[in-house]
Order: C-alpha cells, then sequence, then structure tokens
C-alpha cells in the first residue's frame, strides 16, 4: 500500500513539474500540384517530429514549457530541389497555469527571400552539413530561439550569474565553417549578422534585460512580489542607458510586465521613466500611479490658494 502510495506521488510530481519543447512546423506552397502537397504534408509531420525529438542538449530542465510556431512559406521553386520564400518564427515561455503576468511568443524572426534545399523524397536530417538544406536552416534558429528563451531562465538572483542561453549562441558559431562559397555566403547573408552581432556581443545588455524581466514576472507570479522589487533597479539601469534597442517591439511585448514592476516601489520615478519613454501606453502606466484621495487634494488646494482680502488669514 505504501509502494503504491509513493509510485502516486511520483507520478503527481512528474506531471505538475514536467518540462516540455513543442515545435509546431506549418509549411504552405500554394502553387504545388496535388503529389506535391501531398508529399510536403508528409515532409513536414516527419521534419516537425524531428524537431521536437532532437536533441536540443538543455542547459537545465527548471521551466514549464517552450512553445515554438514555424511557418515556411514557399513562394516558388527555381529548380529542382530548390526553392524560395519566406520563414516566420515565433517563440517564447509557456505555462499552464494562470498568472497574474502574462508571457509572451515575443522571440520573432522573419526572413524573406530565403534560398533552400527540401527533398520530399528523403526522411529530413537535422544534422544536415549542407548549408542551404531546410534543416540545416531551422537548426540554426532553433538555437537561436533556446538562445533566447534559456536567457530569460537564468538565475539572476545569484552571485555573478551566468546567461544560460550562452551554450546555443556558441552552438550557431559552427554554421558559419559550413559556407564553403561567395554564393552560401549571399544566402546566409542574414544570418552570418545575427552571429557577428553575438561575436560582438552587441547584445548582451538586452538579453540580460530579458533575463531580468522575466525573473521578475516570475517571482510576481508565485507570490514573491518583495523579491521581485529587487530587479526595478536593474531593470531601469539598462532601459535608462543610451543603449540602442528596438523600443517600439520592445515596449509592445513588456510593457504590462514593466508596469507591475516598477509598480512595487513607492518611487514613482520609476512609472513616469516609462510614460516618458513610451507614451503609446502611458494609460496603463498612469493607471500604476499612487492614488490621491479628495482629502489630501483638497487640503493641499487650500494651502496654494492665495488668500482675498481676509486680515486673520494675513495675520496667521
Amino acid at each position: 500500500m505504501k509502494k503504491l502510495f509513493l509510485i502516486s506521488i511520483i507520478t503527481i510530481m512528474c506531471v505538475t513539474f514536467s518540462q516540455s519543447i513543442e515545435f509546431t512546423l506549418r509549411t504552405i506552397y500554394l502553387k504545388a500540384d496535388k503529389d506535391m502537397r501531398d508529399k510536403l504534408t508528409a515532409y513536414n509531420k516527419l521534419l516537425e517530429d524531428k524537431l521536437n525529438t532532437y536533441d536540443w542538449k538543455f542547459p537545465h530542465n527548471d521551466f514549464e514549457g517552450i512553445s515554438t510556431n514555424i511557418n515556411l512559406n514557399i513562394e516558388k521553386s527555381t529548380s529542382e530541389g530548390k526553392f524560395e520564400g519566406m520563414i516566420t518564427i515565433s517563440s517564447g515561455l509557456i505555462t499552464k497555469n494562470r498568472v497574474s503576468v502574462p508571457l509572451k511568443k515575443d522571440i520573432y524572426y522573419n526572413e524573406q527571400d530565403v534560398v533552400f534545399s527540401l527533398d520530399v523524397n528523403l526522411e529530413p536530417d537535422l544534422d544536415s552539413k549542407v548549408p542551404s538544406s531546410i534543416e540545416n536552416i531551422l537548426r540554426f534558429y532553433g538555437y537561436l530561439i533556446l538562445g533566447e528563451n534559456f536567457d530569460r531562465l537564468s538565475y539572476t538572483d545569484q552571485k555573478n550569474f551566468k546567461l544560460e542561453g550562452e551554450y546555443y549562441y556558441l552552438q550557431i558559431y559552427e554554421f558559419e565553417n559550413l559556407l564553403n562559397s561567395a554564393q552560401e555566403r549571399k544566402n546566409w547573408n542574414k544570418r552570418l549578422d545575427i552571429i557577428n552581432d553575438i561575436k560582438l556581443n552587441n547584445n548582451i545588455r538586452q538579453r540580460k534585460l530579458n533575463a531580468f524581466i522575466y525573473n521578475a514576472t516570475y517571482f510576481i507570479n508565485t507570490g514573491r512580489s518583495k523579491r521581485a522589487e529587487y530587479f526595478v533597479e536593474p531593470i531601469y539601469s539598462i532601459l535608462s542607458s543610451n543603449e540602442k534597442y528596438d523600443q517600439e517591439t520592445f515596449f509592445k511585448n513588456n510593457y504590462f510586465a514593466l508596469a507591475e514592476i516598477f509598480a512595487l516601489v513607492p518611487d514613482t520615478t520609476y512609472i513616469n521613466f516609462l510614460i516618458d519613454k513610451d507614451p503609446a501606453h502611458k494609460s496603463i502606466y498612469s493607471g500604476k500611479l499612487p492614488k490621491i484621495s479628495p482629502k489630501v487634494n483638497e487640503e493641499k488646494s487650500n494651502i496654494n490658494r492665495v488668500p482675498q482680502n481676509d486680515l486673520d488669514i494675513l495675520k496667521r
């Protein structure tokens, strides 16, 4: 009986704390004939399964879920097995529980005029070393989005914390070594720019900012707002610096979380900073400012009112 009870507890814990990674791949080729569409459907399912079962080597399993949507729009066939189209990827951390500060799929990549090879008659190979293969390109973006997701999952409240996404960024350096011709490098131009930015650490402060915001929201969502307060100053420090970042996209993805985090401290400097930096969401931020009661307003009004020929008031 005790053994059965123990097994039940372990099972419940596994379900409760189990983590998952989910890739959803959608391939569209409107100009294809029926035979090609059928083969693409089968190939899409195989490639999606490969993405979900690939050994991505997580640095830790302390997360509930990572969800990634990949849309591959094939626009035309340039030759046998060669295509051109567009790849759109969105990813983010997810949870099954209802939380105060919702998580978003705010990791986004879009690449147009992508030249790639795809053989619907062969089984997909995610370890392909062919620079133009769709498997190779998707593995590149797989490492990239996991790097961003695990940056958020870094333990930032530890002394000298490290960004957990670093493992994945190191992996994408290897893709550059696969390019042997000028044409291959041209086709990889946008991806090579991404690799170069990572090598130069051009986005290191942005990576830390993402980690601080996620960790603060994590503590808020788990009822530990006092711990979340410690993230206000480091977040503010990065945002108020001269660091260059896409403000419109950043605030669009993070305005709600930032309002909740900055409202944890009574100093209105932080909320007012958001109002100034992101006027598009002024109403959200203003709602987090301390409410002043009508009585206090009336007292302030009486104090500031200029006396009008009232000698008694002047004698005070």
